[in-house]
């Protein structure tokens, strides 16, 4: 029967640390450090008929995806007129004018989103400044682009 020498233990021991270390290793990457919190964005829809926020209620659960199943909470809407910029003549210059009948609308929307340090999506749409965003609640669509995300709310 062989007897274990010194360095036989300390091979043992140099084992079990790589083998400890890669175990660690490779949870924090499937992990990424990421946890679920809730996640304050802000949709811009612009050229959307005048009167539409009327239809959008504060509390609606609406889709944030065309194919995905991810869904947010209205939690404001906010409309504006719509301007667009035409060349007037008289001026030589581009000048800002409303546009009838057409308005902006901001939904401000709260959702449970996967946070880490790479990405924030809530389920696998991804919630980032500038991602466009269909957004479907009961009666009513709209299409716009996410112009505000706030991660930091306090639970």
């Amino acid at each position: 029967m062989k007897k274990f020498s010194i360095i036989d233990i300390l091979i043992i021991i140099f084992l079990i640390l790589v083998i400890g270390f890669g175990f660690l290793k490779v949870k924090h990457m499937v992990t990424k450090g990421s946890s679920e919190q809730k996640v304050h964005f802000s949709v811009l829809a612009t050229k959307v008929n005048s009167g539409m926020s009327e239809v959008i209620s504060v509390g609606d659960t609406v889709s944030i995806s065309l194919k995905e199943k991810a869904y947010a909470t209205v939690l404001g809407v906010r409309e504006t007129e719509h301007y667009e910029d035409k060349f007037n003549q008289k001026l030589k210059k581009y000048v800002s004018q409303p546009v009838e009948g057409q308005s902006d609308i901001i939904l401000d929307l709260e959702c449970d989103a996967y946070v880490s340090d790479t990405e924030i999506s809530c389920g696998n749409v991804p919630i980032r400044v500038g991602e466009e965003s269909f957004i479907h609640g009961k009666g009513y669509g709209l299409h716009g682009y996410i112009v505000i995300v706030n991660d930091d709310t306090e639970e």
